[in-house]
């Protein structure tokens, strides 16, 4: 069943755990991968899509992406586990839960823009904690992907009661700038 196309603003909005009680910028490679993958799903057969429902878990793809912007350390905290096997170990988390994206925007989390690198502990903050992630639509909006890859973005939510920053590679930042905006897009 095809999910009804909504605004990013929206989708970010319904991601809000509480506890009881445009410039021009200089596009980056991902972000025309983005815009392919998307519009290339959009083209996908009724019955190659319904293979592409719900995404459970992060695929080697995100997780690759992630690794390489990150090398394994936690866009919150900043810490980084490595394995016995001196591999990093970090868990992959959705910012909007993908069983509220179309299947058209499903098939562009590949790209990693819906995903971020955290260890155990803040992925599981991120996953039970009361959570407002709405005000993140309008910070992505508003700033500008930067000319030097090397720059960090700090976008911020709140996590169980307190301001907690994201900080975002540029090339993490653009995947995800420009899916938010062809999401948008796609729900006019």
């Amino acid at each position: 069943k095809e999910v009804v196309p909504r605004s990013a603003d929206e989708l970010l909005k319904k991601q809000v755990k509480h506890q009881k009680d445009e410039d021009p910028e200089t596009e980056l490679p991902i972000e025309a991968d983005v815009e392919l993958t998307f519009k290339n799903a959009k083209k996908m057969r009724p019955s190659t899509k319904r293979l592409f429902g719900r995404i459970e878990n992060s695929t080697k793809e995100e997780k690759a992406l992630l690794l390489t912007w990150y090398q394994g350390k936690c866009q919150m905290c900043d810490n980084s586990i490595i394995s016995y096997t001196g591999i990093p170990h970090f868990v992959a988390r959705n910012i909007i839960n993908t069983q509220h994206l179309t299947i058209a925007v499903r098939q562009t989390t590949d790209l990693a823009w819906n995903s971020l690198c955290l260890c155990p502990n803040c992925a599981a903050k991120y996953s039970v904690c009361s959570r407002d992630i709405s005000g993140l639509y309008h910070q992505i909006l508003e700033t500008k992907i930067p000319s030097s890859k090397s720059t960090t973005i700090v976008l911020t939510i709140e996590l169980d009661g307190k301001i907690q920053e994201i900080k975002y590679s540029a090339e993490h930042f653009a995947a995800l700038k420009k899916a938010i905006k062809l999401i948008d897009k796609s729900a006019q």
